[in-house]
């Protein structure tokens, strides 16, 4: 239903239904997360009560559930906001622990690494990622071979 209300952009239903449920199941890692990624989605910044109460929902959502890659990213984000790289980069590292494929990752993670100036470790990841985008292009042109194919010769 959250889902539901979220495609109609209805962010205010969508937080009183997560709310709603909350009170219910406190501890439920999906509810939590799901209430945080919409209060970050509404523009809240570091320094705001919003901000530090999407980030409680989001660490107890990773408390109950350390192995979701998408509240690892998410909660990158908000350190990273924070200026807090060091441990932005660790939760993006556990992230690719769980998802070595996750591109948002590996995307921030080298970036972050980059401005650490670690470089090494930052071409790594770059090295990973290339292979990720191009793992995935050539996924696509095996499943869309008529879209990727180059056009005969003579025509535009």
């Amino acid at each position: 239903m959250s889902m539901l209300y979220s495609d109609r952009n209805q962010p205010d239903k969508e937080k009183a239904l997560l709310t709603k449920q909350l009170a219910i199941t406190p501890k439920d890692s999906v509810t939590n997360y799901l209430l945080a990624d919409l209060i970050i989605r509404g523009g809240v910044q570091p320094g705001q009560p919003a901000f530090q109460e999407a980030k409680g929902y989001l660490a107890t959502s990773l408390a109950t559930k350390p192995d979701s890659a998408e509240a690892q990213v998410l909660m990158g984000h908000l350190l990273e906001q924070e200026n807090n790289i060091s441990d932005a980069v660790g939760h993006y590292g556990k992230a690719i622990e769980l998802e070595p494929d996750n591109r948002s990752a590996l995307d921030r993670q080298f970036i972050l690494l980059r401005r650490l100036h670690r470089n090494d470790e930052a071409a790594q990841t770059l090295q990973h990622l290339k292979s990720v985008l191009n793992n995935e292009i050539e996924q696509e042109r095996k499943s869309f071979p008529a879209r990727t194919s180059a056009a005969p010769q003579g025509q535009p």
